[in-house]
């Protein structure tokens, strides 16, 4: 809940609050919780015929709720099913649109670059298609620009705040975004890992000379690391909540002084307890550990970080940015089948929404992400290292999203 601000909270996701004439107000009330549509509890049958009309029509509506708008419209356009789904639907629905995808000289000729498989898309559905080239001299350029953009500290959203920069150089106001696909469709490795983790602490509890070795094992590791995440294992692999924490956390407590500085540590540390954080923040989970990860998936990285990215990015370049796969009217009306969804691999029912269905060029291809070689512009500039005050070469074994945790707590609380 804490902003820049010392006294000023936001309020929990789905709530909220009365202010009356004199600035007295009333305490958060919630109108929604998400986790509802995350129970697995459901009466209703589905045959696969039926499954996949059901989710088609949702997600066209959906969309078609999301293109109101008197002004022209864009979609970020990657080579992922997440935006072709979307693509896919406004072609239904014959809209006018223009797809818009970044790209880099460094991930030419690599899995990285979405260009050519996004213009490939575009053709399909009959989307004109804007490409947008970012070098690192931009970036160097503006690199305090985007750290003044974040309205709360952030290790992510660059990627989204050059596509948003594309929209608005060529008079796009609304553009629709696919994120939400993973986390509604069990498309992240982490429905499969992070229950694979809570299963690993059971192995290891009835078998304790394997158990040892385990700990010896993690001891290495945090010692090649310099994380100390790894010692939490044994602990926070009993229950799901720990295991998505040791999934998705990028450091273990006792880093974070070394992050924050000890005065703001200390003031903070009783909230954040690492799985204690994430059972506070996502309630009970359903029995079933592949809709509990949709949920905790949904409620913290979704909710925390691909949303709150989405926001200030966007708006730093007064776009407003539409996310057809995150609202709350769809997840409604897919809870009575949401529990089936990890029976169709590869996001199957998503891909087979539009009208016209995604093609195999984009459902086989491997899953990448939208990439951007942040990590490689900043550890070989002496612009930014000048910016930043220390250096940064070699320090975050090449992991891009420790690179901005290094950063930018140093910049805001010196």
């Amino acid at each position: 809940p804490y902003t820049w601000f010392s006294q000023i909270r936001a309020l929990p996701a789905g709530s909220f609050m009365i202010i009356s004439e004199n600035l007295l107000s009333s305490e958060p009330s919630k109108f929604a919780n998400i986790a509802d549509a995350w129970s697995g509890e459901s009466n209703r049958h589905f045959s696969y015929e039926d499954s996949k009309e059901y989710v088609k029509n949702s997600i066209n509506k959906s969309v078609k709720r999301h293109i109101i708008a008197d002004v022209p419209l864009g979609i970020f356009l990657s080579s992922g099913i997440d935006s072709a789904s979307i693509a896919g639907n406004l072609n239904s629905l014959n809209s006018s649109i223009t797809g818009l995808t970044i790209n880099f000289e460094e991930y030419a000729n690599t899995k990285n670059d979405e260009t050519l498989q996004a213009k490939k898309i575009a053709d399909y559905y009959g989307i004109n298609h804007h490409e947008r080239k970012v070098t690192k001299n931009e970036f160097e350029n503006d690199f305090l620009s985007i750290l003044n953009s974040m309205d709360q500290p952030s290790i992510d959203g660059v990627n989204t705040w050059y596509a948003s920069k594309a929209a608005n150089e060529i008079d796009i106001k609304v553009v629709l975004s696919g994120v939400g696909g993973d986390e509604l469709f069990f498309g992240y490795p982490s429905f499969n890992s992070i229950p694979l983790i809570n299963q690993i602490y059971s192995l290891l509890l009835v078998n304790k000379p394997l158990g040892n070795i385990f700990d010896t094992l993690l001891k290495i590791l945090n010692k090649i690391k310099i994380n100390d995440k790894f010692n939490y294992f044994t602990n926070e692999s009993a229950s799901l909540y720990g295991s998505y924490w040791l999934k998705r956390g990028l450091y273990g407590v006792n880093n974070l002084p070394y992050l924050m500085g000890n005065e703001i540590f200390n003031k903070l540390k009783e909230d954040i307890r690492s799985s204690y954080f994430v059972k506070e923040s996502v309630g009970k989970l359903s029995n079933d550990p592949r809709l509990a990860v949709g949920q905790m998936e949904s409620m913290l990285y979704l909710r925390n970080q691909l949303l709150r990215d989405s926001d200030w990015a966007s708006m730093a370049h007064s776009i407003e940015l539409r996310t057809p796969l995150v609202d709350f009217s769809l997840l409604k009306e897919l809870s009575p089948l949401i529990h089936k969804f990890n029976k169709y691999k590869g996001k199957e029912l998503l891909s087979l929404s539009p009208s016209k269905p995604i093609p195999k060029f984009v459902t086989k291809r491997k899953k990448t992400g939208f990439g951007i070689p942040v990590n490689k512009w900043i550890t070989d500039s002496k612009k930014i290292e000048e910016i930043v005050g220390f250096n940064l070469k070699n320090k975050t074994k090449n992991n891009t999203s420790r690179l901005w945790a290094e950063i930018v707590p140093k910049l805001i609380y010196g």
